[in-house]
């Protein structure tokens, strides 16, 4: 018997939850009543759903109510604090979306990878994976014709927030042990244009990510569509990959102004801003793959006119060396200098879009190696230290290399000569690059 006034005080969650723990502990036979463990238990969520909605439902605004409501752990796991709840995520929609607090309280979605539509049936299985938000991910058999088709609306975006759209996935297997990005070659289409996606990032939950595209949030219910084509063997293998969903987050410290100005300088960057500079060589395509050369440095002021100097189209290759010697004298004492691939994609060349690796042999220590682009990429395939090509005011593009102290690097003599040796190595990921026109090599201090 409870009385009236304290029944109407009472949330009935947690008024239902008290009468039946109260009616099982009244049984005649004592084998019927709950053990005490279970009689705490019970009180505490009952005592919960009481705090929650005295303390917490009158701080909530009427959008996170009905976040709440529909997800499964209302009914059976109300925290003390919702706002802690939501920062580590709940699942609701039966399950098939997670939702998360964000950076500056924006809110992130992922929708499960059953939303999905498959096209290749028979490289598609069902799996639970450990670890995942979802009762099961999809297994996808054969990574080279993936034919996925995402389609889907999301629900509980923040208007007004710098969204990023991630494929989450991993392959099995395979353990964090870097949180260096991983080239893996996604191809995609996304409103009717061809993309790529090069790298993945670690997740703290050991899955990994890559970032399809960026934009600014205008409403919470966004259309969104996309086609997985395939991923890139080249870490991956053979081996299958599991997708658990595409996740849309927020982007942290990013404008939808700084997200345009990134891609206008992507395309439009000059450089011509250094070649008043006086410290400026050029290194001629001939010289810089021969060992035996000391390199025919010209001062951009003595310049022989290049219109005559015949540039090197690089056959179906995916090395290409970098081999020269430079006379010391030609350089100042202590100054940092950059060295700049100048060159242009003859009108044949259709690839080259894929990054290159460049690995300094000298240096074998450093196991790091550097990466450009001869293609403009998208602004999500940008990491830290990446080199984009920018174009020039003679016609041509130049991509940063290689960077030397002209007092550190000068360790090695020949013939009595100071000279500094470059030894580099450029390494496409996929491919060859045929197709690549090399003028020489521009050295300018930083």
């Amino acid at each position: 018997m409870i009385y009236d006034r304290i029944k109407k005080q009472i949330v009935p969650e947690s008024l239902y939850i008290f009468q039946t723990i109260a009616f099982d502990c009244l049984k005649v036979d004592s084998d019927d009543r709950p053990s005490i463990n279970k009689v705490v238990k019970q009180l505490s969520q009952a005592l919960n759903f009481q705090e929650y909605y005295e303390i917490w439902e009158p701080k909530l605004s009427i959008h996170y109510k009905e976040i709440i409501r529909a997800s499964q752990i209302y009914d059976s796991e109300i925290k003390n604090d919702p706002y802690d709840m939501f920062y580590r995520g709940i699942p609701i929609h039966d399950g098939k979306v997670w939702l998360s607090l964000g950076s500056n309280e924006g809110r992130n979605e992922m929708i499960s990878a059953r939303k999905f539509s498959y096209e290749n049936h028979r490289s598609l299985k069902w799996r639970p994976v450990q670890g995942s938000r979802f009762q099961k991910v999809a297994k996808m058999l054969d990574i080279t014709k993936l034919k996925i088709q995402i389609s889907i609306t999301t629900q509980y975006l923040s208007p007004g927030v710098n969204y990023g759209a991630f494929i989450i996935f991993k392959v099995p297997d395979t353990k964090k042990s870097s949180s260096k990005p991983i080239y893996v070659g996604l191809k995609y289409r996304k409103g009717g244009e061809n993309l790529h996606a090069y790298f993945a990032t670690w997740r703290d939950d050991n899955w990994m990510m890559i970032e399809l595209c960026r934009f600014l949030c205008d409403k919470k219910d966004t259309d969104f569509e996309v086609e997985l084509e395939s991923f890139s063997r080249y870490n991956c293998g053979r081996d299958a990959i599991y997708i658990e969903g595409i996740e849309f987050r927020v982007i942290e410290s990013v404008t939808h102004e700084k997200i345009k100005e990134t891609q206008e300088v992507l395309i439009n960057s000059n450089s011509r801003e250094v070649i008043g500079k006086k410290h400026l060589f050029i290194l001629l395509a001939m010289e810089i793959w021969n060992p035996g050369c000391y390199g025919l440095l010209y001062n951009y002021e003595d310049l022989p006119d290049l219109r005559y100097q015949e540039p090197l189209e690089l056959r179906p290759q995916q090395v290409y060396p970098i081999i020269c010697r430079i006379r010391k004298e030609m350089f100042l004492l202590d100054i940092e200098y950059s060295c700049y691939l100048v060159f242009k994609l003859s009108e044949k060349c259709h690839g080259l879009h894929c990054p290159v690796k460049v690995r300094d042999l000298l240096h074998r220590n450093n196991k790091e190696a550097g990466i450009i682009y001869f293609r403009a990429p998208s602004p999500c395939n940008l990491h830290c230290n990446n080199s984009i090509p920018q174009q020039r005011e003679d016609g041509w593009m130049e991509v940063k290399v290689w960077k030397f102290n002209s007092s550190h690097n000068f360790k090695t003599i020949y013939d009595d000569i100071p000279v500094i040796r470059v030894k580099l190595k450029l390494i496409t990921y996929e491919r060859t690059m045929s197709g690549l026109v090399v003028r020489g090599l521009e050295i300018r201090s930083m």
